[in-house]
């Protein structure tokens, strides 16, 4: 009985995160659908490294995940109006991710992304432009999600109680 009570309360107090899913987003297409669920209340984690090039043969530097940052131009047509150009953007379903730093603009994911997920869906990833047809290269995205934390907690809590029942009885 000693063993069992030992390993609920190991699993009771453990964390665990699901596996890294790696997904290529490319430059040169609208929202991507990255196959990752995310629940409401799970901590989603995304970072991203690669450079994208912002019309093919021309003076613009290639573009990292956090594009030209705040401070960069931004335009009303582009895919996310409130995040700034040239970044990498997400939303769950309809819904653009929630702001990670102040002044980026809700759907901003950058380089670096950890926010909790006020709603379940889909994750949808992009480069924030307006016109994709002239766009290069690539960002790649490893992305992470961490279980609510409470249901742990419940769960292993429920199966201790029914353990002290159990032997109460016996």
């Amino acid at each position: 009985m000693i063993k069992q009570t030992l390993a609920l309360i190991g699993l009771t107090l453990s964390v665990s995160v699901n596996a890294a899913t790696i997904f290529i987003v490319d430059g040169a297409t609208q929202w991507q659908a990255t196959g990752v669920i995310v629940s409401a209340g799970q901590t989603l984690n995304i970072q991203a490294t690669g450079l994208v090039i912002y019309i093919e043969d021309s003076s613009f530097p290639p573009l990292s995940p956090d594009g030209f940052g705040a401070f960069g131009p931004s335009d009303p047509s582009n895919l996310l109006p409130s995040a700034p150009f040239g970044t990498l953007i997400g939303k769950i379903g309809s819904t653009p991710v929630p702001e990670a730093l102040p002044g980026f603009g809700a759907g901003f994911v950058g380089s670096s992304y950890s926010q909790t997920m006020p709603i379940s869906g889909e994750l949808y990833l992009a480069f924030n432009d307006n016109v994709y047809s002239d766009n290069g290269g690539s960002f790649t995205a490893t992305i992470s999600t961490v279980p609510i934390p409470a249901a742990a907690w419940l769960f292993g809590s429920a199966l201790l109680g029914l353990g002290v029942i159990k032997r109460k009885r016996a």
